[in-house]
């Protein structure tokens, strides 16, 4: 069970209920010190809550007089509320959509002399990158990493593909250019040959 307490004017925790018995043992924390668990409908000071009262009311501890009531400024810590399913001090589970975004950032630079179908890679894995940034930036999941990966090799894919199609395109439109590319790689073989005798 975790438990928040009220130390001198700031919200801490949480802590453990062993942890708070071992701070309201040691004075840290002293019974008039006020303390909250999530199922409790108010701020309490430590001496007058059943689980912690032990330990408050032994010797070695001095019970100090209850004075005031809760201040209004205190109220249950939004922060703890159970949000996720995911503990204290662990990473949100990554965004399948980042994982997802990274591999289609990959294949579309893998295929990338394919253009018709690296093109497709290439936009899922932008899309789907930031798709899972909003995600990640609302700390809904993690995976932020994935997701650089993904948009930075989804546009890399993109460019490349722009690229191949746009060659095509010119190959298919001038065809001088064809021309002229056959005769480049003839003079090329017929050099290479040349050399080779």
């Amino acid at each position: 069970m975790n438990w928040f307490y009220a130390k001198n004017g700031s919200q801490q925790g949480p802590v453990a209920t062993e942890a708070l018995k071992a701070m309201l043992a040691s004075g840290e924390i002293s019974p008039s010190d006020l303390i909250w668990r999530d199922g409790m409908s108010d701020w309490t000071p430590a001496g007058r809550v059943a689980e912690i009262a032990s330990v408050a009311a032994s010797p070695s501890v001095e019970a100090a007089p209850y004075n005031s009531p809760a201040p209004a400024s205190y109220s249950a810590p939004t922060s703890y509320a159970a949000t996720s399913s995911y503990s204290l001090g662990q990473l949100p589970p990554p965004a399948g959509l980042a994982i997802a975004s990274m591999c289609c950032g990959i294949a579309s630079i893998v295929i990338c002399c394919m253009p018709y179908f690296s093109i497709f890679a290439a936009i899922a894995a932008v899309v789907m990158g930031h798709i899972s940034q909003k995600k990640i930036k609302a700390n809904l999941a993690g995976g932020s990493g994935m997701k650089t990966a993904g948009l930075v090799t989804g546009y890399i894919g993109l460019v490349l593909a722009v690229f191949m199609l746009g060659a095509m395109v010119f190959a298919q439109v001038n065809p001088d250019f064809a021309k002229k590319m056959e005769e480049i790689q003839n003079m090329q073989k017929q050099k290479i040959e040349s050399q080779q005798r």
